[in-house]
């Protein structure tokens, strides 16, 4: 997500459903308190959850 990538190409990557990476990514969203793909990025950045 971080890199620019679509559910459905996570969803490939990770031989799981897209619905299934947009569970994932609404499970992470709340639990960062952000409410978008953008903020949830520079938030995991911050926090040293991801590199940039």
């Amino acid at each position: 997500m971080a890199k620019g990538k679509s559910n459905n190409v996570i969803a490939k990557i990770l031989s799981v459903a897209p619905g299934t990476v947009d569970t994932y990514l609404r499970r992470v969203f709340n639990k960062l308190g952000v409410a978008d793909r953008t903020t949830a990025a520079v938030k995991g950045v911050g926090m040293g959850l991801i590199q940039a």
